[in-house]
C-alpha cells in the first residue's frame, strides 16, 4: 500500500504543480472583464461680443458643452457634424446651459442661429 499511496501523492503533487503553473495564464486570458466607462469631458463655450470662444480641437468621445452667455442678448448654440446635431436652446445673458454629445472624429460647425457671424469650426480627433 505504501507504493500506491506514494503514487497517489506524487500524482497529486503533479496536478497541483500544473494547476499553479497554469494559474497566471488563465488569469491573463480571462482577465478582468470589467471595462471602464469612457470619461466624459466638459468643455466651456463662451458666447460674447459676437464671438464663440471655445477650444478649436477636442478628442472624440462623450462631451458636455457648458454654454455661458456673456453677451447682451439671448443666444442659442447649435453643434453640427459627423455625430449629428445638438442644440442648446436660448440662453439668457449672464446665464448658462449645457448639452451632452458623443463626438465622433471629424469637423463640426458650431454656431448661433441669431447671429450668422458667430460660427467656428471644431476639429474632433480620434481619442
Amino acid at each position: 500500500m505504501s507504493n500506491k499511496n506514494s503514487t497517489k501523492t506524487a500524482f497529486g503533487r503533479l496536478v497541483l504543480a500544473a494547476a499553479l503553473a497554469a494559474l497566471p495564464i488563465l488569469t491573463a486570458c480571462g482577465g478582468n472583464q470589467e471595462q471602464k466607462a469612457p470619461q466624459i469631458q466638459t468643455v466651456e463655450v463662451h458666447l460674447k461680443d459676437g464671438a464663440i470662444q471655445m477650444p478649436a480641437s477636442l478628442p472624440s468621445g462623450p462631451t458636455t458643452f457648458e454654454v455661458v452667455n456673456e453677451g447682451n442678448q439671448a443666444l442659442s448654440l447649435e453643434i453640427e457634424g459627423p455625430a449629428g446635431q445638438k442644440e442648446v436652446p436660448s440662453v439668457q445673458p449672464g446665464q448658462s446651459a449645457s448639452v451632452d454629445m458623443n463626438l465622433d472624429p471629424g469637423t463640426y460647425r458650431v454656431h448661433t442661429p441669431e447671429n450668422l457671424e458667430m460660427v467656428i469650426a471644431l476639429n474632433v480627433t480620434p481619442s
